[in-house]
């Protein structure tokens, strides 16, 4: 079996160039269940956002983009 040459990945060259977005998921000691979107700019690290709900949080993902770009 040959092995594909893996392509290299993305780098970003300026601010607001590249962001990465995820999601996380925990429980507290009373059961609750939260989430967290978290957006962090690829080229310097820095954090845009973290935003916790207890609810599902995919419009609010939306809303929050919406709000950084107008932002940055």
């Amino acid at each position: 079996m040959v092995r594909e040459i893996p392509e290299p990945l993305a780098v970003s060259e300026r601010r607001n160039e590249m962001w990465s977005m995820g999601c996380m998921a925990d429980q507290l000691g009373d059961v609750r269940s939260f989430r967290t979107l978290n957006v962090l700019d690829d080229f310097n690290r820095e954090c845009l956002t973290v935003e916790v709900d207890f609810s599902r949080i995919a419009a609010r993902a939306v809303r929050t983009l919406s709000q950084i770009i107008e932002l940055r």
